[in-house]
């Protein structure tokens, strides 16, 4: 019992006295943290961002709805080779986004040269990726029919070699509007 105690009070007096002793320069830990990964889905609504159409964003009536998608090839460096978009795009999500070829020309262009690294798990593959383009307050879709025609024709068209790589979808994307400028 009284070797207990002994070794109880020695050991609460060196970790007091460890706790008060000044700790040298060369001796502070740094701790380094990894960068998180960039975020694939964010990283291109950025780029898709920058070149919409403010104004046709805003002239789109409340309770409409569209749907496309984009089909992106990553080659084995997580560099993207090819990029797609689904068929017949609705004229006003063309007008919100831009030419399609400018867009993906802009996409590739700037993925690559910003040479972000995503997550590994892309290589050598072909992610598809679902967007919703919706106001925030919508109810119902009163353009239904153009909303199910964008749903028909989600699924791009994609040549032959990006066919050929094992795909990947990724969950839905809400891309939501925000009430018009008053």
């Amino acid at each position: 019992m009284k070797r207990t105690l002994i070794i109880l009070i020695l050991s609460l007096t060196s970790a007091a006295y460890a706790q008060n002793r000044p700790m040298p320069a060369d001796e502070v830990p740094v701790i380094k943290r990894k960068a998180p990964t960039p975020d694939l889905q964010n990283t291109i609504i950025n780029i898709i961002e920058r070149q919409v159409n403010k104004d046709s964003i805003y002239a789109t009536p409340v309770n409409h709805a569209y749907t496309f998608s984009i089909a992106i090839a990553f080659d084995s460096l997580s560099k993207i080779a090819n990029l797609t978009f689904s068929q017949n795009i609705n004229a006003h999500l063309v007008a919100i986004l831009g030419p399609t070829e400018q867009l993906k020309a802009r996409i590739i262009q700037e993925f690559n040269r910003r040479n972000i690294s995503i997550d590994r798990k892309y290589n050598n593959k072909l992610v598809i990726w679902p967007i919703l383009l919706m106001h925030n307050d919508d109810e119902k879709i009163l353009n239904l029919w153009e909303f199910i025609q964008g749903y028909n024709s989600m699924v791009p068209v994609l040549s032959t070699a990006d066919d050929s790589k094992q795909k990947v979808l990724l969950k839905p994307f809400n891309w939501i509007l925000f009430a018009a400028q008053q």
